[in-house]
């Protein structure tokens, strides 16, 4: 699909998406940690297996997410991705790297590094996707520089 028929298409709006904004405490994880911090405690775990030194301001969950392209107008640096789920046929993340090339990236069970402010979405696919995204909204900024980093 060409970006020109993509940024026609309507957004299709997710069927559940948290945004779980950092807490500075020290934290002791017990049974009644609410889900929130159970998911951002995860998130941080799996992302740190990757890279240790990312400072992140928030993490969004989003399940069965396909949207038109858009910009991360609030980041302040590149992003970090993953999804996961029973789907097939799409569900890549698609990153216009230059004005007429877009990148498809497979994040599927793998973590991507892009740069969210760049044009990016997520192509269309059949069955339940999860995602899982790290990104930057205060702090230091970063260059932006490349729409896409690495695929880890």
């Amino acid at each position: 699909m060409s970006l020109a028929t993509q940024m026609n298409r309507n957004a299709v709006g997710t069927a559940c998406y948290v945004n779980v904004p950092c807490i500075a405490v020290e934290l002791r994880p017990t049974e009644s940690l609410c889900l929130g911090m159970q998911l951002w405690l995860i998130a941080d775990k799996l992302l740190r297996s990757v890279d240790s030194s990312f400072e992140y301001s928030n993490i969004a969950v989003s399940k069965n997410f396909v949207g038109s392209p858009h910009v991360d107008s609030s980041d302040i640096s590149y992003q970090y991705a993953l999804s996961v789920g029973d789907f097939s046929a799409g569900g890549e993340l698609c990153v216009e790297v230059c004005p007429r090339t877009v990148a498809v990236i497979t994040t599927k069970d793998r973590i991507a590094r892009v740069d969210g402010r760049f044009p990016h979405w997520v192509r269309s696919y059949t069955g339940e996707r999860f995602s899982v995204i790290w990104y930057k909204t205060h702090g230091t900024p970063t260059p932006c520089t490349d729409a896409v980093l690495e695929t880890i």
